[in-house]
């Protein structure tokens, strides 16, 4: 099934020239520049970093319902539980590693998060 959307809408949505980038940062959309952060992006490698940060926000997000199953969360098991990264592990190895996507050849970053 087809988008409903003209192709150049697509395109500056996902491809932003620079001045609509520059734009949305003038007006506060984008609030950190620096990150150079792609509004459409893909990531080849679950990073456990980010499941374990989503699970520690989780714990500190007003949730409506029962949610006392948080409370017992550890981010780190849920991160392992959750993940078996050994196949997308040795595929990104057999093609030369992370740096074939722009990114550190470790398996392990920071993540950075603002709200």
């Amino acid at each position: 099934m087809a988008t409903p959307h003209s192709p150049q809408l697509l395109s500056r949505v996902l491809t932003p020239d620079e001045s609509d980038y520059a734009g949305y940062v003038e007006t506060g959309a984008i609030k950190h520049p620096d990150w150079r952060d792609q509004r459409i992006d893909f990531q080849p490698y679950p990073f456990p970093s980010y499941t374990e940060e989503l699970v520690r926000l989780l714990k500190e997000t007003t949730v409506a319902g029962e949610r006392g199953f948080l409370d017992g969360l550890d981010p780190a098991f849920v991160a392992r539980d959750l993940m078996d990264d050994r196949f997308v592990k040795k595929t990104i190895e057999d093609i030369g590693g992370l740096s074939q996507f722009g990114l550190a050849d470790d398996w392990t970053r920071q993540e950075v998060f603002e709200i």
